[in-house]
């Protein structure tokens, strides 16, 4: 099963599968390496700036390699560690049983103990100085780069998807109980939005503020920035992963029955591909308009526009 896919601005894919990670070629989809693991990489992030890979495990590691793919560091955490976030200046936070924060040699700063489950990598504020998540427990949480926290807020279910945070300022996350949460900046609620079904992938954010997230009643909705619906797209099956967005507002996500949809910024259909197979992870976009998504047996697609 292929958990999770990223392409960095090389055009190099990189594949988090259940034995391990692998760097594939995009142009040829040639392996340039892979780096085995003993169990499930649920998850890849690259820093350009240090050309470090960062691959976290399901039992509770987190290995830096290098863009060769040669381990530099390793790090041990009690739970299953989320991806890290990246800083700019190379710090790395990332989740499990405490939110922990490591420099560049993967040695631990501070670390802030989590009620409940974290699914997915905190999130940081536009001006990179506040780090927001979401947790089994219902709560979003604010704290600064030091590990104090600023605020809470509760939701009515467990924030599972990860939290995206507008070009306003504005924190945006959804919850089991089908709810986008939309605060500001001290934790307050802007308003919300109640889908048909459960939301279990964060939303995607235009550069206008538009919203676009899926939910299992198999609708992709786009909402603007106030929280008020534009149109709904009705793919006929559950949607569980977050769409990928293009600079030109085309949407690409995929359903429960393995079709990839191409979506015009209106919300009419631009094109579909039916994989005939069980899709795993986000759509990603690559250099060039490649769309690349991976499956549970293994097999990484990768498409252009028709």
């Amino acid at each position: 099963m292929i958990q999770e896919v990223a392409i960095n601005e090389y055009g190099t894919i990189y594949v988090g599968s259940e034995d391990g990670c692998y760097a594939i070629n995009g142009l040829t989809g040639n392996q340039k390496w892979s780096f085995k693991t003993n169990n499930c990489c649920h998850g890849v992030t690259f820093a350009n700036r240090q050309s470090f890979i960062y691959v976290p495990t399901d039992d509770g590691l987190l290995y830096a390699l290098n863009s060769t793919g040669k381990k530099l560091w390793v790090f041990e955490v009690n739970g299953i560690p989320t991806p890290p976030t990246v800083t700019s200046e190379g710090y790395l936070y990332l989740c499990a049983d405490k939110l922990y924060t490591l420099d560049t040699n993967g040695s631990l700063l501070w670390s802030f103990p989590i009620p409940g489950e974290v699914y997915n990598s905190p999130a940081l504020s536009i001006n990179s100085q506040i780090l927001y998540f979401g947790s089994s427990d219902g709560q979003i949480y604010a704290l600064d780069l030091e590990g104090n926290q600023l605020w809470s807020y509760k939701a009515q279910g467990s924030i599972f998807g990860p939290i995206a945070v507008g070009l306003d300022g504005t924190i945006h996350a959804a919850s089991e109980d089908g709810t986008l949460y939309a605060l500001d900046n001290r934790g307050n609620l802007r308003w919300s939005f109640k889908a048909g079904g459960v939301i279990h992938a964060g939303p995607a954010l235009s550069q206008d503020n538009m919203l676009y997230f899926g939910s299992d009643d198999g609708n992709l909705y786009a909402l603007n920035s106030s929280g008020h619906k534009e149109w709904a797209f009705q793919a006929g099956s559950g949607i569980f992963s977050s769409p990928g967005l293009t600079s030109d507002g085309i949407l690409y996500f995929t359903s429960e029955q393995g079709i990839l949809y191409a979506l015009n910024p209106d919300g009419t259909e631009k094109w579909t591909f039916d994989t005939r197979n069980e899709l795993s992870s986000n759509p990603v976009i690559g250099p060039g308009g490649i769309i690349c998504v991976g499956a549970n047996d293994g097999t990484l697609y990768a498409i252009g526009e028709p």
